[in-house]
Formats: structure tokens, C-alpha cells, sequence
């Protein structure tokens, strides 16, 4: 520990940016990660009641301008006992009262970034994430900022009826199967230890040929509900922080709950942000981050359940979660491309549909498809769409074309069923129920395949009613390369789509090169200009499949 500033050794905090915020890097939108309140890990951002445990201020100073120190709730009696600390080793008089109050660091960041309430002198998060965040003039923060403790995300499981866990990868199950634990992944903007719980999950399928799909599987099949740490049901994977776990099994030592780490682990690492540079409350806050550098300041955080700043397990650590809590790695700190990937594929995902299909019905489509019992590749293709429609929910948006050349008098595709929700209409006819109607009136033609106007008709239609609320896009089922002489060239579509794409209004094409004659080539030049994915299933009995990884791969599209 160096000792060349201030009376306990280190050095002061950085100072506030004074310089309006255009000058600093910014971050399109919000990234949300957090520990929750208590032990809870879903509370919502916007209704999240503001957690204020009675403020200590310092009886010994004299009047003065107050230095007003926010922290997240878990720091706070770490906190307060440093200015305990302070107040006992001090004996001249001070200038200034201190006022620690404890808050969802969401809370905090949303009322700095609108410039609602008091704004605090001195913020202590969780993470660093929170200092990216995009700020209206006034609201910056420094580029720096020293970090007191850190803390691994973990997730927690029951005690009863299970075996010790020490691995998340242990509570990924297999793509298409049913794990031995439901994860809870509350809203990342809403919930705490979401998004580093995500960021966790994408390194553990990342080496995995259908890891996208074991990803989508966690996350479509997880409970978005926010569950208590002390009301944590069986079988369920709940993500949180060591620390916040080691304080349940204190305070609940008959209840005590289990850990699984990441083999790449995820931390937080609460920086002390200094939010003024008013003389006297810089001081003064400097004494207090020094005196939590301290090796005193170090064992109230240890006490705590914190790792010290070096990401080192202490004794009580070690004792309470084993050799796992030893041997955890917490190499990744918050890091922006990180979290707004994980944000990203959660979204993906979870957010409603609005998806487009497109399904060749050229001559090549009415081949019978070996080992099928007769069923051709255009039955195969319609029988996989159907059973897809009972894979999303009833507020999805889907819309069905049929195409091959010259279909119409003016072009290579048909409408079969219009972009519509799945769930139920004021005819008492579900969605679902029209739009495989209409798939099973379906037949090829003797035309030839289509797919070069037909994909970029999809694509204008789909980006024409973009869905903010939605992810959208466009899916193409294909037995072959584009025949349309008099259409556009492949050269030409792949140039318009770049020129049209737009990034505020993304649409990607998910294009499956069906059969053995699929021209898989093509199809992946096409989805990678507009973020998508092609599929070779050159056995169209894999079609099921297939579609199953597409959603899944949804997720890390355009980088897997």
C-alpha cells in the first residue's frame, strides 16, 4: 500500500469532469447492471422505492457544508463505519457533516442522468458500468475512478435436495433439453446480477457448436419474475453476488444457500465516484476512501463479504463457499462491449417477434425427401413452419409469403397470410390457427426459384412497419439459387441491402439453404450484409433443427 497522499496513505480522488459531456465518450443507450437492493435481484428501475437507511451524520463536525454520500445498500454500514473510523481518530474540529444513504445504483443513475432530487457529492455503485452511461451537461463523471472491493456474480441454488454446485456451466443443460435448474433473468435494466449472469452463460456455451441455441433455450425457458434470495425455490439458478450470498447465509445459517461460479467470472468492482469539486467535500471524501484503503477499511469490507480490490477471497469466504471461492476466476471487470452484448442477445430473444417467412414453393420443392414416408421437401418445410408458430408467444407478429418466379403478373412472391399476432382476434380465431391454415393450402408450381426479388421485397416490407417494441425480420426457406433472369442481379441485391440497411431499423435475413441443391453460398452472402445467418440443412429432415439453432443464434447474430 503506498502511502503519498493524506493521513491513512493513498492517493486523493479524481477530480469531476468539468467539461460538458459531448466531449467525453458516450454510450448509445443505457446499460443497466447492479446489485439490487438487499438480497432481491429484480427490482424495477422505474418503481424501485429508494432505500434509505437512517442517514448517520457526523454529531462532532461543526455546521457546514454536508458531503452527501450515496452508496449501493450493500456498502452502506461498510461506509459508515470508515466515518466512524474517521470521526474517532480525528480531534480537530471539522468543517462538514456527512450524510450516507443507501440506493439502487439504477435509481441513482436514472435521477443523475434527469437531473431530478439532490445530487450527491460522492456516488459509490456497484460497477463501473454506470459511469459509461450517457449524461445530460453537468451529470459526468471521471474517466477513473478507485475501486473499493469486488465481488464475483454468482448463481445461487437451494441447499435442499442438492449437491454442492461449483460451476455455472454445470446448470446449462444441452440444447432442446430440460435443465436440472430454471435460471431467473429478470429485465437486465430492471434486475440485478442480470446481465453479468448473461455474460457468464455467453462464455460457457461460447465453445459449444450449438451454444446459441443452449443460450435461447436458458433464456426462453427462464422465470423473469424477481425472486428473494431468502424465499429461493428448488431448482432454480438464481443470479446474484458472492457477497450478497455469504450475507444471506449469515443472517439465515439455517437456510444457507450454495454457489455456482463461472469458469470466466464476472465482477463488480464499486468505484468511488467523486461527483464534486467543492474543496472542503473533496477533502473530506478523500479521508474516507483512504480510510477504506486502509487495512483497517479492508477488514470492515472482508467482514462484509467482500473480495479486496485485487479480486482475493477472504478466510470467512473461503470457509463459508470452499476452495471454488478460492480457485474463482474474476479476471472480467465491467467492460461496455461486454455488457451491451449480453443486453443485446437477452433483447433479441425475449423481445417480441415480428418475422416475415418466405417459403420457396418452385418445382424443385415437390421432390420427395428420402426416408420421409413420402412427405416431399415443401411438406417437410410447411411442417416444421407450423410446429414453429407454437414456439413464440401469442403477441408475436408473423407473416407468410410463398414465392417462385412470376408467381403475379408484377412479382416472384404471394401473400399467403398477412403480417399478424399469433394470439387470439376478436373472431375468437387465433393468429396461429389462420396462418397454418394458410400454410396448409400451399403447393409448389413448376416455376422456377425466385429469390432475389422476393428477398428484397420482404426485407422493405418488414423495415416499411418497423417495430421498435420488435425484433424484426425475415426468415427465407429455399431448395435453391436465385432463376430470375429479368429480376435483380445477386451482385445488385447484396449492393441495395447494404445501401438501405439501417441500423436504427435493423432487419435481418435468417436464410435456410434447404435440400442439396441449396445454394448456400449465396444465401450467407445475403444474410451477412444485413446481420443475419444462412443454414446449410442439406437433409431436409434437419429443417426442425435447424430452425431451432436460427432462434437461438439470434442472439450473437452477426458475430457467430
Amino acid at each position: 500500500m503506498s502511502h503519498d497522499s493524506g493521513p491513512y496513505g493513498n492517493a486523493p480522488l479524481p477530480d469531476a469532469p468539468v467539461d460538458p459531456p459531448s466531449t467525453r465518450r458516450r454510450v448509445r443507450r443505457p446499460v443497466i447492471i447492479g446489485v439490487v437492493t438487499g438480497v432481491a435481484v429484480g427490482a424495477a428501475v422505474a418503481s424501485t422505492i429508494v432505500v434509505a437507511a437512517p442517514s448517520f451524520v457526523g454529531s462532532v463536525c461543526a455546521p457546514g457544508p454536508e458531503l452527501r454520500v450515496v452508496t449501493a445498500p450493500e456498502l452502506r454500514t461498510v461506509v459508515a463505519g470508515a466515518v466512524d473510523v474517521l470521526k474517532n481518530r480525528e480531534e480537530q474540529d471539522c468543517a462538514l457533516a456527512i450524510t450516507i444513504t443507501s440506493e439502487n445504483p439504477a435509481v441513482t443513475a436514472a435521477n443523475l442522468e434527469a437531473e431530478r432530487g439532490h445530487r450527491p457529492d460522492v456516488w459509490i455503485p456497484d460497477s463501473s458500468v454506470w459511469t459509461l452511461r450517457a449524461t445530460k451537461p453537468g451529470t459526468g463523471f471521471p474517466d477513473s475512478n478507485p475501486s473499493l472491493a469486488k465481488t464475483p456474480v454468482v448463481l445461487a441454488v437451494s441447499n435442499a435436495g442438492s449437491t454442492r454446485t461449483t460451476t455455472v456451466e454445470n446448470l446449462v443443460p444441452a440444447a432442446g433439453k430440460e435443465g436440472a435448474h430454471r435460471w431467473v433473468l429478470p429485465e437486465p435494466e430492471d434486475a440485478a446480477a442480470t446481465v453479468g449472469a448473461l455474460i457468464e452463460l455467453q462464455d460457457a456455451v461460447a465453445a459449444s457448436p450449438d451454444g446459441p441455441a443452449r443460450f435461447g433455450s436458458v433464456v426462453r425457458s427462464s422465470n423473469r419474475n424477481p425472486i428473494n434470495l431468502a424465499d429461493l425455490p428448488r431448482r432454480t439458478a438464481l443470479p446474484t453476488t458472492e457477497q450478497q450470498a455469504y450475507s444471506h447465509n449469515v443472517a439465515h445459517p439455517a437456510d444457507r444457500i450454495t454457489v455456482a461460479y463461472a469458469t470466466k467470472g464476472f465482477q463488480f468492482d464499486y468505484p468511488m465516484v467523486a461527483l464534486t469539486n467543492e474543496r472542503e467535500r473533496r477533502d473530506r471524501a478523500t479521508s474516507i476512501l483512504q480510510v477504506l484503503q486502509s487495512d483497517l477499511g479492508q477488514q470492515l469490507l472482508a467482514n462484509a463479504g467482500f473480495r479486496s480490490t485485487e479480486g482475493t477471497a477472504g478466510a470467512a469466504l473461503i470457509e463459508e463457499f470452499g476452495t471454488a471461492a478460492r480457485a474463482s476466476s474474476l479476471a472480467r471487470l465491467a467492460d461496455e462491449p461486454a455488457v451491451n452484448s449480453a443486453i443485446r442477445a437477452y433483447t433479441s430473444i425475449v423481445r417480441p417477434t415480428r418475422l416475415l417467412a418466405a417459403i420457396d414453393v418452385s418445382g424443385s420443392m415437390a421432390h420427395e425427401v428420402p426416408g420421409a414416408r413420402g412427405a416431399t421437401r415443401l411438406d417437410l418445410a410447411i411442417q416444421a413452419s407450423v410446429n414453429g408458430l407454437a414456439v413464440y408467444p401469442d403477441e408475436t407478429v408473423v407473416g407468410v409469403w410463398e414465392f417462385a418466379t412470376n408467381l403475379t403478373p408484377t412479382t416472384d412472391y404471394k401473400v399467403i397470410a398477412p403480417l399478424q399476432e399469433l394470439g387470439r382476434g376478436d373472431d375468437g380465431e387465433t393468429g396461429r390457427q389462420r396462418i397454418a391454415q394458410a400454410l396448409s393450402q400451399v403447393q409448389t408450381t413448376k416455376a422456377r426459384t425466385g429469390l432475389n426479388d422476393t428477398t428484397l421485397a420482404a426485407v422493405r416490407e418488414v423495415r416499411r412497419h418497423w417495430d421498435p417494441k420488435r425484433v424484426n425480420s425475415v426468415v427465407i426457406i429455399t431448395d435453391g439459387g436465385n432463376s430470375d433472369k429479368a429480376g435483380i442481379s445477386t451482385k445488385d441485391l447484396l449492393r441495395t441491402l447494404a445501401a438501405e440497411n439501417d441500423p436504427e431499423r435493423p432487419v435481418a435475413v435468417f436464410a435456410i439453404a434447404y435440400g442439396p441443391s441449396g445454394d448456400v453460398a449465396s444465401l450467407q452472402r445475403i444474410s451477412a450484409v444485413t446481420g443475419g445467418r444462412a443454414y446449410a440443412a442439406p437433409d431436409p429432415r434437419q429443417i426442425n433443427a435447424v430452425l431451432a439453432d436460427a432462434i437461438g443464434r439470434r442472439s450473437c447474430s452477426p458475430d457467430c
